[in-house]
């Protein structure tokens, strides 16, 4: 037994989906930004050693 699928289905199936990845790229763009202020002050903080180490030398 077939089942039809109407184009109100498919028109609400593809709003759902459009509105998924919204969100998914909305969250993978936060996750992104807290990357990079991690990244940036443990950047910070290995040139903070490396500058400690070498006034040692």
């Amino acid at each position: 037994m077939e089942k039809t699928i109407t184009q109100e289905e498919i028109r609400s199936l593809t709003e759902k989906g459009l509105k998924l990845a919204d969100a998914l790229t909305e969250d993978m763009n936060t996750q992104n930004q807290e990357v990079q202020k991690y990244k940036e002050k443990y950047d910070t903080m290995i040139k903070r050693v490396k500058a400690l180490l070498d006034s040692e030398k």
